[in-house]
């Protein structure tokens, strides 16, 4: 199989996944997000490391020196670690909002 398409295809995959995990882990179990990103950034280059191991060696049964399939795993890790970074700056900017709110609500009905 083309590499292009192994990285896409891992890449959209992925962010699926890591997108769905932490709205189930939130309904069945509420676990805040914050927590759901902490896994996501530890999980995500788990994933990268085993397609850029993967890539590397197909790109080696080519005749390859696997640079690129290190560039993709790389990628990989980055847009996994980004998303799970996104989820916990949400989650403490929505505790701060929440926080800011509660206060407002507090001062105005004392």
């Amino acid at each position: 199989m083309n590499a292009g398409a192994v990285f896409g295809i891992v890449l959209t995959l992925s962010l699926f996944v890591f997108n769905y995990f932490p709205y189930t882990l939130r309904e069945k179990y509420r676990i805040p997000y914050w927590v759901s990103g902490i896994i996501i950034c530890f999980l995500g280059p788990l994933v990268a490391m085993w397609v850029g191991s993967y890539l590397g060696e197909e790109a080696h049964r080519e005749g390859s020196d696997g640079f690129g399939a290190g560039l993709a795993g790389a990628i990989i890790a980055l847009v996994l670690i980004g998303n799970g970074a996104l989820y916990i700056i949400g989650s403490v900017v929505s505790g701060i909002e929440r926080y800011v709110t509660r206060q407002k609500k507090d001062k105005t009905h004392s």
